[in-house]
């Protein structure tokens, strides 16, 4: 958002539909994601020339942490995350919003709010990016909700397009609205809860996520057993001896707490890497590998927790990189969350 245009009616609208969910939903935290663009001229023109607006005056009616003294007025805590948003750096700005919302307590309610919304076509610097969604969806854990600012588009069912696009970034999952149309008639808050992903999850199979890349999976090979494949490519962990087969519930109640709130049930994926370098060397890396140490191979390193069999499968390819995003994209879609040791896209 443009701090240009805080404290409007349509705040009244999306705070006071984010408290309601706060309230009704026992969620004591927020964490508003503003996507902060400040563009504006902070001057006054005036009959003896150009001049400065007061730095107080600014900061009075349009600092983005003044919506913390509501947050005490109510009893909700209001994490506001207003570092600058460059529309051209969009993913280390995604990237950096993950981690933070990694880092606060659940339950809480991750808000974007961006100046327009939800992009509808192709993404602007006043919209949130489909693929901005998804992985933001794929970060929140157990009880959060993720909402969406929006405001109205150029048809009247404006409202209805926008939550089709969150419900597909999100796995599917249902997306509700609120609005008001007695204050704002123009805007609406959009909102999922983290809890549908779990009755809309459907499993995906080792062959099937091969197949998003148009790869035929080699293997599997127990796990610590070496590989023998001088080419680079991509490699998966999983449950499975058999690429077509699913799986049950584990019990991972010994896994650390931060762990297990990753944890994604009936999934028979762990974990899906890529390699420019020889596929055996990664993978030895990957055997040596200590939790919790940066090196050899800190992606994937939650796999090193696990207590149950585990199996290799790979693929060659000239283009593991690209190989490795369709296979994550397709499991997130499917899934509504990205492998339980993956950590980003």
């Amino acid at each position: 958002m443009q701090g240009l245009w805080y404290g409007d009616r349509r705040d009244r609208v999306k705070w006071g539909a984010l408290l309601y969910l706060a309230k009704t939903r026992g969620i004591p935290r927020i964490l508003q994601v503003a996507y902060y663009r400040d563009g504006t001229d902070r001057s006054l023109e005036t009959t003896e020339g150009r001049v400065p607006l007061p730095e107080g005056v600014w900061e009075h009616f349009s600092s983005l942490r003044q919506i913390k003294r509501l947050g005490r007025a109510t009893g909700t805590k209001i994490i506001v995350l207003d570092e600058p948003f460059d529309p051209l750096k969009r993913d280390d700005y995604t990237a950096s919003v993950v981690r933070r919302i990694r880092a606060v307590k659940s339950p809480k309610i991750v808000f974007l709010d961006p100046d327009t919304g939800i992009e509808p076509a192709s993404a602007r610097p006043e919209h949130v990016a489909k693929v901005d969604l998804v992985s933001i969806w794929a970060a929140l854990s157990k009880d959060d909700i993720l909402a969406a600012y929006q405001h109205a588009g150029h048809t009247r069912i404006w409202r209805t397009l926008r939550a089709r696009k969150m419900s597909e970034a999100c796995g599917g999952v249902p997306v509700h609205f609120i609005t008001g149309t007695g204050m704002a008639a123009d805007v609406a808050m959009l909102w999922s809860a983290w809890e549908e992903r779990q009755k809309m999850a459907t499993s995906m199979t080792v062959s099937e996520l091969f197949k998003e890349a148009d790869l035929s999976p080699c293997g599997p090979v127990p796990w610590r057993i070496p590989l023998s494949v001088s080419g680079c490519g991509v490699y998966v962990v999983a449950f499975v001896r058999n690429p077509r087969l699913g799986c049950g519930r584990r019990k991972v109640e010994y896994l650390p707490p931060d762990e297990q709130k990753l944890w994604l049930q009936k999934q028979p994926i762990v974990y899906i890497g890529q390699t420019k370098r020889p596929l055996a060397v990664r993978i030895r890396e990957f055997y040596r590998h200590k939790y919790g140490e940066k090196r050899p191979h800190r992606g994937g390193q939650a796999v090193k927790l696990l207590r149950c069999a585990l199996w290799i499968y790979w693929a060659q390819t000239n283009n593991p990189r690209s190989a490795e995003r369709m296979m994550i994209n397709a499991f997130v879609e499917r899934v509504g969350g990205l492998p339980f040791a993956n950590r980003r896209r």
